[in-house]
């Protein structure tokens, strides 16, 4: 997940879906980790196209992007594509630092 300082969109994801996101069927097959969109590049990750826009969520296997959500208008528009990407077999989200599961 690729964020911002004072993203609006970024917090209400984080207070919607972030907290039980590990959870989820999709939480267990991608890993997620945020980070900051001026970032240096992630080594070894090839993106399809930069990431201008936050909250961006790029899923990536074998260092590839394999799929992207850009933007997040609630819940319910987020979870069906990320599920949709995630039955990919894809494996890990790219992001900063490990959001901490919370039992």
């Amino acid at each position: 997940m690729y964020e911002t300082p004072g993203c609006m969109w970024c917090r209400q994801w984080h207070a919607e879906v972030g907290s039980g996101y590990f959870k989820s069927t999709e939480g267990q097959r991608a890993l997620l980790r945020t980070r900051m969109l001026n970032d240096q590049p992630l080594p070894g990750l090839s993106l399809a196209a930069p990431v201008t826009l936050t909250p961006t969520f790029v899923l990536a296997e074998n260092g590839k992007e394999v799929g992207c959500i850009v933007g997040y208008l609630g819940s319910d528009f987020f979870s069906i594509p990320c599920a949709s990407i995630c039955s990919r077999d894809c494996r890990m989200l790219y992001q900063r630092r490990l959001l901490r599961r919370t039992n």
